[in-house]
């Protein structure tokens, strides 16, 4: 953390219960004290099913408590603030509605987040409390409209999985808390079941920890362990007390337990579907003890703002750099890639696909050469899958100096330096408009054949001279030692290319001079 003093940011965060403020004074040493929380209940998600329309008064109410929370944050001093919208807003066909209102009635900017970078800044916010060291694990942050389960090894984010069983939008579905606790408690714990386990089926490592963020997660901790009222600590609890919480819920319906009472009505309402979420994701996992984080996205997103004050600009690359280190990347092979693609993105730049790809997007090259350092990160992972591995880590992480958009582009762009190529029926993929499509296949055939040329990981191939005509283009390598493997690896990777640029493809080592 730069300087010696406290900064002060503030994080403001439309989800679908609730618009809710902190701001927050973070300093060195991973110290960080809330100044002051708050929470407008405006009920965005209430009635929604997906696919749906927000209520024009619930986007005037939440817009409204937006504006009231920047000017709140702005009286207190805070140097940074940000506001974010979560499933609510993503998901609604109408959710532009209220990012456009707050912009033009009240100049604020509402980033709608993906559930990639709400999952990640919901584990940054526990990385900075918890030591989970080595081991693999798995947050889970249960909002109103979605739960994001992230996991993790390494003590990085590895994959981040939103999962449609947000507290508000479940009670909706299934009647009330009430039908929920009695006679749909069999479809709606069935219906938990299902959509957990399609979830776990994604997931890239077994956990050994589990630790929930969020309000939803801190209210049942509180009621499993009562604490002073309206002190909020981080604690556990066994899976065993979430059973007998739903035992609890279930034996007072209708009315709420006795040990609900002091809660928000709100939050009253939409806790039991919330605690029947985390004692089903404990159990099929097969976790014993739920650790209970009282921070979440805000407490993420105030790191994350306090990191990137007082200190300069970070070059879009350093922080690529950075990143690559944290993943364990290995360095030379990467670099390596890094200066072949640079090299050959050169060479191309006549070739209409090359001049297409710099006119849509002039950073294509600084992508290209950013998809080159992080596109074996995944191998912290695991190797069998690590294209996918990468594509995932970096749609966890906020890289400095890259929007949602490019993030996405560069994940795409790893995801593909391996196996298959570009598809359509690839919903990362597909989730980009034509023109930035058409980028990365141009970017995917040279990352491909980049890599190709390292096949061996041992920068064999010192350069590589591309000549390219209408019908075929020659790839000739330069290298100390006979280069078999990577000639072999370059031309078995180059399917993209041939597609991308229309000709055949040859790549050779120096024909020998005659004596």
């Amino acid at each position: 953390m730069p300087g010696a003093h406290p900064t002060r940011v503030a994080a403001i965060d439309a989800g679908s219960n609730a618009v809710r403020l902190m701001v927050a004074d973070v300093g060195p040493g991973g110290a960080f004290k809330v100044v002051a929380e708050e929470r407008e209940p405006t009920q965005l998600a209430k009635g929604l099913r997906p696919g749906g329309r927000l209520s024009s008064d619930a986007i005037e109410a939440s817009a409204q408590a937006i504006a009231q929370f920047v000017q709140r944050a702005q009286s207190l001093n805070a140097k940074a603030i940000r506001a974010v919208a979560t499933a609510a807003v993503r998901d609604a066909i109408n959710g532009h509605e209220l990012v456009n209102l707050v912009l033009r009635e009240h100049g604020v900017r509402l980033e709608v987040i993906s559930p990639q970078q709400e999952g990640g800044l919901a584990y940054l916010s526990l990385a900075r409390r918890f030591e989970i060291s080595d081991l693999p694990a798995a947050a889970l942050d249960i909002g109103g409209g979605s739960a994001q389960l992230v996991f993790a090894a390494h003590a990085m984010p590895i994959r981040a999985v939103s999962v449609p069983l947000g507290a508000v939008m479940l009670t909706t579905e299934f009647g009330g808390w009430t039908a929920m606790a009695t006679k749909q408690f069999p479809r709606f714990r069935h219906h938990v079941d299902r959509l957990i386990a399609q979830a776990l089926k994604a997931a890239p490592v077994k956990p050994a920890v589990l630790v929930g963020t969020g309000g939803t997660v801190t209210a049942v901790a509180s009621l499993a362990h009562p604490a002073r009222p309206g002190k909020k600590q981080d604690s556990s609890v066994d899976h065993t007390s979430l059973k007998q919480l739903i035992q609890t819920f279930r034996s007072a319906a209708p009315t709420l337990p006795p040990i609900a009472a002091n809660l928000p009505a709100d939050r009253a309402e939409i806790l039991f579907a919330g605690l029947v979420v985390l004692e089903r994701m404990a159990d099929l996992m097969g976790i014993d003890t739920v650790h209970a984080h009282a921070g979440g996205i805000r407490e993420g997103i105030c790191w994350s703002l306090a990191e990137g004050l007082g200190t300069p600009p970070v070059p879009a690359m350093d922080g690529v750099r950075a990143f690559a280190l944290r993943c364990r990347y290995e360095r030379d092979h990467s670099e390596h890639v890094t200066r072949l693609c640079t090299s050959i993105f050169g060479q191309l730049k006549k070739t209409p696909a090359v001049k297409r790809a710099r006119k849509h997007e002039p950073r294509a090259l600084e992508l290209l050469q950013a998809a080159a350092v992080l596109h074996d990160i995944g191998t912290v992972v695991d190797f069998e899958r690590h294209h996918k591995h990468s594509r995932d880590m970096i749609l966890c992480a906020e890289l400095p100096g890259f929007d949602q958009r490019e993030s996405v582009i560069l994940a795409n762009l790893a995801r593909y330096h391996r196996r298959t190529g570009p598809r359509k029926s690839h919903n990362l993929f597909a989730s980009l408009n034509k023109r930035d499509q058409d980028l990365v296949r141009t970017l995917t055939a040279i990352l491909r054949l980049a890599d190709g040329l390292d096949r061996s990981h041992t920068q064999t191939v010192a350069r590589a001279k591309v000549t390219i005509g209408r019908k075929a283009a020659e790839i000739v390598v330069t290298a100390a030692t006979p280069a078999k493997a990577e000639i072999r690896a370059a031309k078995a990777k180059g399917d993209v290319f041939t597609q991308v640029f229309g000709v055949t493809l040859n790549v050779a080592a120096p024909k020998a001079k005659p004596l």
